[in-house]
């Protein structure tokens, strides 16, 4: 009887000691459990990380909303830009602009487009992808309304230049925040969205420039101005109300709960009530003792050994697409309303080039869903390379049909490929990199082809005066194009259907305890 008793204490005691430990493993914190002392069949390492549940919570409202909340910062890109270069040739005869300072003032918009994505990449690592956004919005109406009120140059110059920065600091934050909240099957459709925007803004700033004077000879340009601004701080309100931050960037801060919440109106908006939500807790970056620290370090991981060939190969060919695209921005209004002839009035023009570039993101599209990614970006440098030379042999020629014909597919050809260029080349530049330097290394990308946006303005006017022909420009922009197309061979990581990389194993990026509090913004929603 004794020995009975002994054996069921015995066993007693056992039960007494694994509910002791269930009851501790309950308890333990996400770092605890994430530790090398947590069993390796905890239930932690049995659940999916994070970039997975996103994928199980599929497409559907949430990434329909996300794009047409946040993609705007696009659309307001496409209407400033356009609106800025048809009415140079009128703002520099209302105040006697020599050639450089017509190229000059469309110079500045693109140094402030460039300084913007240089400052989204810290800000939106550090403070998330929402803030940039919010201030984009509200900058661009602000600043836009004072350019309509200058006086001179030097205001006009200043207020663009604030103009193009408000653009530039949501851009890098946009592509990322699309990026990471949507499967990777549908990202490039959630990406594209801003670009679709950017056309949309084209067209709108056509339809102003359409009804004020088709000519684009005399126009009402303070008036145009305040009019292509109003959009932005309609679509900056809805933002403020309705835009989510990324989870992504709120785990890799240890804001589970609020990472949580985000999720959970995920499921719910795209309808996946059965998906669970639970996550492989993130370890913590840490931001370090400063934002100059912070930022130094991002740097370190986008140009050290993992990432330096890939990030020179993107800068050089975000370099050649903005040359191309901008460059001809700026020129074929100043073409056309010379003389060159594309079938339809100058305005016109404008608004069905914005449509053509629509068609273009649809193909681009359908090849990024079908197709590698580095095959996309030779197939886009080749025809973009056909087009431009294209134009430059046509359009002084109009003498005969077939040579109007090669004009109209230069400049129709041209809206089509930048497209195709856009999209692949931001697309790849935002699954590239991890999610702790996401922000920055696409920032990075995109400060390098504003380089090339900032002095397109002003090397068309410089060489076109040299050489009184505007076709040398064009063959200039072509053979960056053939450059282009030999760097594609540098790059070696093809992101076609894989998932996101949300960490790094660059040791620069420090780890802490999700109990202790890193120092990220507390902008949230």
């Amino acid at each position: 009887m004794s020995t009975r008793n002994s054996r069921m204490t015995m066993v007693g005691r056992l039960l007494g000691r694994r509910l002791e430990m269930a009851e501790k493993k309950d308890e333990a914190t996400p770092y605890e459990k994430s530790g090398p002392s947590f069993s390796p069949v905890s239930q932690a390492s049995q659940q999916s990380t994070l970039p997975e549940v996103i994928e199980n919570l599929g497409t559907g409202l949430f990434q329909v909303r996300t794009s047409l909340l946040a993609g705007p910062v696009w659309f307001a890109d496409g209407a400033e830009l356009i609106l800025i270069s048809a009415v140079s040739d009128t703002v520099s005869q209302e105040w006697n602009f020599n050639a450089a300072q017509r190229g000059m003032v469309v110079t500045f918009v693109y140094l402030g487009v460039l300084v913007g994505n240089i400052l989204s990449g810290p800000v939106g690592d550090h403070f998330g992808r929402r803030l940039p956004i919010l201030c984009s919005f509200q900058c661009i109406f602000f600043f836009s309304i004072c350019s309509a009120m200058s006086w001179g140059f030097w205001s006009l110059s200043m207020f663009r230049f604030l103009v193009g920065a408000s653009i530039g600091i949501g851009q890098p934050a946009q592509q990322a925040l699309i990026s990471e909240v949507t499967p990777s099957k549908w990202r490039i459709v959630f990406a594209s969205s801003g670009q679709y925007l950017f056309a949309f803004g084209e067209v709108y700033s056509g339809f102003l420039m359409l009804a004020d004077d088709p000519w684009m000879k005399d126009v009402h340009w303070r008036t145009l101005l305040v009019a292509g601004a109003v959009p932005s701080v309609i679509f900056g309100i809805l933002a403020f109300l309705f835009l989510n931050q990324s989870p992504l960037f709120l785990a890799c801060g240890g804001r589970n709960e609020e990472t949580q919440e985000v999720l959970e109106t995920m499921r719910l908006q795209n309808c996946a009530a059965d998906v669970s939500i639970d996550f492989k807790p993130h370890r913590v970056i840490c931001g370090g003792s400063g934002t100059q620290t912070r930022f130094a370090r991002m740097l370190r991981v986008v140009f050290g050994k993992d990432y330096i060939v890939t990030t020179l190969v993107l800068i050089a060919s975000c370099f050649v697409v903005n040359l191309g695209y901008y460059g001809s921005l700026y020129a074929f209004p100043n073409v056309m309303s010379g003389g060159v002839s594309i079938g339809s009035t100058p305005a016109a023009g404008l608004i069905y080039g914005g449509l053509m570039e629509m068609v273009g993101y649809t193909v681009g599209i359908m090849c990024i869903l079908y197709i590698p990614r580095l095959t996309v970006m030779k197939i886009y440098v080749l025809g973009m390379g056909v087009a431009l030379a294209s134009f430059a042999i046509a359009a002084q020629q109009q003498h005969n049909g077939f040579m109007q014909f090669l004009t109209m597919f230069g400049y129709y050809g041209t809206k089509f490929f930048t497209a195709i260029g856009f999209l692949i080349f931001y697309l790849y530049a935002t699954e590239v990199y991890p999610t702790s330097v996401r922000t920055t290394g696409t920032s990075v990308c995109f400060a390098g082809g504003r380089v090339a946006a900032m002095f397109s303005s002003l090397v068309y006017e410089l060489v076109t005066y040299a050489f009184n022909s505007f076709a040398v420009f064009f063959w200039l922009m072509a053979a960056t194009c053939l450059v282009n197309f030999f760097l594609i061979r540098f790059l070696t990581v093809e992101t076609y259907g894989q998932v996101l990389n949300d960490m790094d194993d660059d040791d620069d990026i420090e780890t802490i305890p999700e109990t202790e509090s890193p120092e990220y913004g507390s902008v949230q929603k």
